[in-house]
């Protein structure tokens, strides 16, 4: 299993903590950037999934990802 960078961990952190506090419109783009950085990160790509208005991100996000790192 590959593992995640800290700095990664640190603004995932961040991006939940928002989601959970209602606050999707600050947490998308940080969530957006986890993505970006470690698209097979799957707790990411399942906030995301739970935000509104993330459809276009997450479809945007599995683009690329290797078939072997997220089934």
């Amino acid at each position: 299993k590959k593992e995640v960078a800290p700095e990664i961990l640190k603004m995932f952190r961040e991006a939940l903590f928002l989601h959970i506090h209602g606050r999707d419109i600050e947490a998308l783009p940080i969530i957006a950037e986890v993505i970006k950085q470690a698209p097979a990160y799957r707790e990411a790509l399942k906030i995301a999934a739970n935000m509104q208005d993330c459809q276009d991100l997450c479809l945007n996000a599995r683009v690329g990802v290797n078939e072997q790192q997220a089934p």
